[in-house]
C-alpha cells in the first residue's frame, strides 16, 4: 500500500513537470502564435537603432530622359528622387496620412512635392527642378521629408543630393564669338544654336589635343555599353550625346570614369589653370568658372593672396594661417600642400609649401591627410589642427603680461 501511495506521488509530480515545460497535450483551438517583429537587413547594416519609428529612404538617381543637354553633358542629371516610407511595426509597412516633399537644405522655401505611385509603392519627383541658392551649392543638399497630414509636423527626413549639367559657364571663352581663339582652335563652329555652338567648339579642341582619346578606350567605352566614334567626341556627338564622365571620374557618380585617365577636376584644372579669360585678368580668371561664391574671396576681396615679400613672411601667410586655419590652403596648394597645376605643378618651387617649410616638414605628412601626433593623448591630427590649436599654453602666459 506504502509503494502504491509513493507511486502515485511520483506519477503526479511527473504530470505536473511535464505539463509545466509545455508537454502534454495541447489545446490548438486556444493557441495563438505571435510573429515577432524583425528589423529590415538595410536598417541593422545602418546601425539604426531607432528602425521602428517611421523612415524614408530616398535616392537621387539620373534618368536619361532628364537630360536635355545637347552634344554634352559635364556630368549626368541626378534629379530623379525615389523615396520609399514605411513604418516596419504598421500593416501595411506604407504609412496613411502623410505627404512626402524635398526642401532646399538652404532654402526652406524652395520645395519640391513628391507624388506617391501606389504600383510602386514610392514616392517620386521624375525631373525635378534643382535649385542653386548661390554658387556655393555644386551639389546642392534636399531634405525629403515626411509630413503628418494631421498636424503639419515632420516625422522623419533623409538627405540626398542632387545637380544637374553645370555647363553654363564654359560659353564665355568657348563661344565661336567670344573672340577667344585658343577657346575654338582655327575653326569655330559658328552655330546658331548658342548651346550647340560653345559645346561643339569644346568638343574640337579636345579632338585637337587628344586625337586618339576616343580610339585608345574604345573597348572599355563598349564594355559599359557606349558607342563611341572612334575619330573623335564630335563625330560621337553627331549620333549620341558624349558625357564628360564616362571616361573622367568624378566622386558624384559611381563608377564613372578609368583609372588610368585623369579625374574630370584634375583634367579640367590643367588645362584652365594657367589661362587667361579675355575680359578677367590674372589669378581672379577662376571666377569665369567659379562665380559667385564658389571661391570666397579672402583676401581683400580677391580669391588669391598676394606674391608679396611680406605675404612670404612669417607675419605674412603664417599670422593670416594661424588665425584662420590651414584648410583653405589645400583649395590651391593640394591636400598634402605639395602644389597643384594652380599654383604652377606638383613639388614646384612656386606652389609647394615644402619649398620653404621642408626642414620642419619632410618627417611628417602634412596637409588635410592625417598624420600621427606625438602629444601625450596619442592618435592624429592634421596640419589644420596643429596651426588652429598650437600651444594653448603660450597664448596664456601672453594673457598673464599682458596684465602684468
Amino acid at each position: 500500500m506504502k509503494n502504491l501511495l509513493m507511486k502515485s506521488i511520483l506519477f503526479a509530480l511527473a504530470l505536473f513537470a511535464l505539463n509545466a515545460c509545455g508537454g502534454g497535450v495541447t489545446d490548438t483551438t486556444s493557441t495563438t502564435t505571435t510573429t515577432p517583429i524583425i528589423p529590415p537587413s538595410h536598417a541593422v547594416a545602418n546601425g539604426l537603432e531607432d528602425w521602428k519609428k517611421p523612415r524614408v529612404y530616398t535616392v537621387a538617381s539620373a534618368e536619361p530622359t532628364c537630360n536635355q543637354d545637347k552634344v554634352f553633358s559635364l556630368r549626368p542629371h541626378a534629379t530623379s528622387i525615389r523615396t520609399r516610407f514605411v513604418d516596419y511595426t504598421a500593416t501595411p509597412i506604407e504609412p496613411q496620412g502623410y505627404t512626402l516633399r524635398a526642401t532646399q537644405a538652404r532654402d526652406a522655401n524652395t520645395v519640391i512635392p513628391l507624388t506617391y505611385d501606389a504600383k510602386t509603392k514610392k514616392w517620386i519627383n521624375d525631373c525635378a527642378p534643382v535649385t542653386y541658392v548661390d554658387k556655393k551649392d555644386i551639389y546642392p543638399a534636399y531634405w525629403v521629408e515626411a509630413v503628418n497630414d494631421a498636424n503639419g509636423s515632420v516625422v522623419t527626413k533623409d538627405k540626398i543630393v542632387m545637380y544637374d549639367g553645370g555647363t553654363d559657364n564654359c560659353m564665355a571663352c568657348h563661344a565661336s564669338s567670344s573672340g577667344y581663339p585658343l577657346a575654338y582652335v582655327n575653326n569655330p563652329a559658328n552655330l546658331s544654336d548658342l548651346e550647340a555652338d560653345f559645346k561643339t567648339n569644346i568638343l574640337r579642341v579636345h579632338d585637337t589635343h587628344y586625337p586618339n582619346a576616343v580610339k585608345g578606350y574604345l573597348t572599355q567605352l563598349s564594355a559599359k555599353g557606349l558607342n563611341y566614334n572612334a575619330t573623335g567626341l564630335e563625330e560621337t556627338s553627331k549620333t549620341m550625346k558624349v558625357s564628360c564622365t564616362d571616361c573622367h571620374g568624378i566622386n558624384g557618380v559611381q563608377g564613372s570614369g578609368f583609372k588610368t585617365i585623369p579625374s574630370l577636376t584634375n583634367a579640367l584644372h590643367k588645362v584652365h589653370a594657367n589661362l587667361s579669360e579675355p575680359n578677367i585678368a590674372g589669378a581672379n580668371n577662376c571666377l569665369t568658372c567659379h562665380p559667385g561664391e564658389t571661391i570666397t574671396k579672402t583676401f581683400n576681396g580677391k580669391i588669391m593672396h598676394p606674391l608679396t615679400p611680406q605675404w612670404r613672411d612669417e607675419d605674412g601667410h603664417g599670422e593670416w594661417t594661424e588665425n584662420n586655419g590651414a584648410a583653405s590652403c589645400t583649395l590651391c596648394h593640394g591636400p598634402d600642400l605639395r602644389g597643384t597645376d594652380i599654383t604652377g605643378g606638383v613639388n614646384s618651387k612656386k606652389g609647394s609649401c615644402y619649398s620653404c617649410h621642408g626642414k620642419e616638414w619632410d618627417s611628417f605628412n602634412i596637409g588635410t591627410m592625417p598624420i600621427s601626433t606625438s602629444s601625450s593623448t596619442g592618435g592624429t591630427t592634421t596640419l589644420a589642427d596643429m596651426i588652429n590649436n598650437d600651444d594653448d599654453d603660450d597664448d596664456d602666459d601672453d594673457d598673464d603680461d599682458d596684465d602684468d
